[in-house]
């Protein structure tokens, strides 16, 4: 739908396949556009939600002033607004001072695993970034984020039957488990780290000693040092019985979205807000989005410029149709200005 309406209204469509298991990359950009003097707009399609919420709790509907929905506030929301500006550009490009591309990914909630290389190396084409995740209350943008690391921790022991020969074997889900009260001994308020057992699984039944386990661990941190530190913790672990294997992997590693990357775009749409009334204040979030990376690659940009809401990855998900409006006034403005140099 996306391709075709772009299209339609003039825009050059590049179109990465994603596979069998998520959406396609789409770069939406304006004929003959020249990247180094334009603005990347950025969002992700995919949610959290499973197929059927479309129904029941989620059904999308309008109450009180809200618009709730599956993905709509996280953030589906968000890439609406980006799109209607893409295309206006299109239609009155005078009216704006940089060039607009859209670039929409579908694996964002997945880690970007398949999206990342392709933003990265887009992005450094582009003089300057907005991600267009849910923005904070009272018109508020995102200037930091956490990064975000995922390790897979998985244990091999020793099957045997648990009723008639238990002491010949070593269970994998015990030394698991004993590994997952170390990883959340990993959190540290004072440098700003966190860490989260999400998943876990192991054995086949219960009258067999368990041979495989394995578990998903969210580690957060402020910075680098951060990093550090919960890299250090995570790969030192070392198998309490040493007759169980002890497997550590990293998955997902995306550096953190600090205050210094985003300081050039929060000036600007700081300054593009009181041209329109707005008082625009940042906030920083233990979260991470694909603006970290884009962050990393040394391109500056700002998150949250998407509408206010609540919920998001509950059934309960919803944004405040009154902030659209107002995001979007303060994105016109931004676009339209020369606020961005």
């Amino acid at each position: 739908m996306i391709q075709r309406e772009a299209t339609d209204a003039g825009a050059t469509v590049r179109r990465w396949e994603g596979g069998p298991d998520r959406g396609d990359v789409l770069l939406l950009t304006p004929p003959g556009q020249d990247p180094a003097s334009s603005l990347l707009m950025h969002g992700h399609v995919d949610t959290v939600h499973a197929h059927g919420s479309l129904t029941g709790t989620l059904m999308p509907r309008v109450e009180n002033g809200r618009l709730y929905g599956p993905g709509v506030y996280d953030m589906k929301g968000g890439v609406l607004m980006a799109f209607q500006e893409f295309k206006r550009g299109l239609a009155k490009p005078r009216d704006y001072p940089r060039a607009l591309s859209l670039m929409i990914v579908p694996d964002e909630e997945l880690g970007s695993l398949f999206s990342r290389a392709i933003t990265e190396e887009i992005a450094l084409a582009y003089k300057a970034a907005l991600v267009f995740e849910p923005g904070a209350k009272n018109c508020g943008v995102i200037s930091a984020h956490k990064g975000y690391g995922e390790y897979v921790v998985s244990t091999k022991g020793k099957s045997a039957h648990a009723g008639a020969w238990p002491h010949a074997g070593q269970s994998a889900v015990v030394e698991l488990c004993r590994q997952i009260l170390i990883l959340e001994e990993i959190t540290n308020d004072v440098i700003g780290v966190s860490s989260n057992v999400g998943l876990m699984s192991g054995g086949t039944f219960t009258n067999v000693i368990p041979e495989h386990a394995i578990a998903r661990v969210d580690l957060r941190f402020a910075d680098n040092e951060g990093w550090e530190h919960v890299k250090a913790c995570v790969e030192g672990l070392a198998a309490v019985n040493p007759a169980v294997e002890l497997k550590i992997e990293l998955t997902v590693h995306q550096p953190p979205l600090t205050e210094q990357s985003t300081a050039l775009m929060l000036s600007a749409v700081q300054q593009a807000g009181r041209q329109a009334g707005l008082k625009v204040h940042a906030e920083s979030t233990g979260g991470s989005s694909d603006a970290n990376m884009i962050a990393g690659v040394g391109v500056p940009v700002i998150d949250g410029m998407g509408p206010e809401g609540s919920g998001a990855h509950t059934p309960f998900e919803y944004i405040d149709i009154e902030s659209y409006a107002i995001k979007a006034n303060l994105l016109r403005t931004l676009l339209t200005g020369n606020f961005i140099n």
